[in-house]
């Protein structure tokens, strides 16, 4: 089931359809975990290694961060995403190329507690490379997303794609959603295509089920489970909710012009996704319409988009 609602640049005139492609932020983080996923199975390297085995020129103190401390944002690197950032990023022949760019943030912190970082995917990113002989983005185009069923398609920002509104910083959001695919997000997908990686994910076409167990057990607890709400984590690559056959999984993306929500239940195979080229307000947002859709349909796998 599809619901589509509003316009997709900052004009008005161009209305939304089924086949609108948005950029998806930090949703796209859970591609870069199902890609070490995949690596992991293969033997090629395993989650307890030390960033620095797969990613040359790191200095000691970030070399010796594990991949899953990366994956669940318990490595102390910085958000790493800002104004200046954007133009490297867009300019980056490979995710690679902005590892010195890591290197250079001196913004660090202990390890152990969670502290969201897109520095540490870009470090993700990087060993994927290494190991797999691929750029980050010919991997996912070979690996995941035909996988999942996904048709070949331009991976950055095209003519007629959503593009960010947000009167009040418009410059910013028409920014963010052109901003180029990279290891820590902004891949551009369909609500249709983007519903395809959560069922296939579900369904262990694109790791296998006890490798996907692992990923939702492992990480750090968020919140603990109280009588009025579930248990919260952040496994390694995507959020964890809920317990036994209502736990789901998945992932938000929010930035100026960016508001998406990924929503994925293994037990049943019931996906959700709700899309939006218009930044989230406290009260309405992609992952509070996506909990909506849930109370209304008992999980029944649907797709929406506002």
């Amino acid at each position: 089931m599809v619901r589509v609602q509003g316009t997709s640049d900052e004009s008005g005139t161009s209305a939304i359809t089924e086949a609108t492609r948005f950029n998806l932020g930090s949703v796209s983080k859970m591609m870069t975990a199902v890609a070490i996923g995949q690596l992991v199975e293969q033997g090629r390297m395993a989650f307890d290694d030390p960033i620095g085995r797969h990613v040359a020129g790191l200095p000691d103190e970030i070399a010796v961060l594990r991949i899953d401390q990366l994956l669940s944002h318990t490595g102390g690197l910085p958000l790493f995403l800002h104004r200046d950032l954007q133009e490297p990023i867009n300019d980056a022949p490979d995710a690679t190329s902005l590892v010195p760019f890591v290197v250079a943030d001196a913004d660090r912190e202990t390890p152990g507690s969670f502290r969201y970082s897109n520095a540490g995917y870009v470090l993700l990113g990087a060993a994927i490379e290494r190991v797999s002989g691929l750029t980050y983005i010919d991997y996912l185009a070979r690996n995941i997303l035909p996988v999942a069923g996904i048709r070949p398609q331009p991976v950055g920002w095209q003519a007629g794609d959503a593009e960010g509104v947000d009167p009040g910083q418009q410059a910013a959001a028409r920014a963010m959603s052109r901003l180029k695919a990279w290891p820590a997000g902004s891949m551009i997908l369909s609500a249709p295509d983007l519903w395809r990686f959560g069922r296939a994910l579900a369904q262990g076409r694109l790791v296998r089920p006890e490798t996907l167990a692992r990923m939702m057990r492992e990480g750090i607890e968020l919140r603990p489970a109280t009588a009025d709400r579930p248990a919260s984590r952040y496994g390694l690559g995507m959020g964890v909710s809920g317990a036994g056959e209502t736990v789901a999984i998945g992932h938000t993306g929010g930035a100026q012009g960016i508001d998406v929500s990924l929503r994925i239940y293994p037990a049943t195979g019931s996906v959700i996704t709700v899309m939006a080229n218009r930044s989230g307000s406290d009260s309405l947002n992609a992952p509070a319409v996506a909990k909506a859709i849930v109370a209304q349909t008992q999980g029944q796998a649907c797709d929406g988009k506002r």
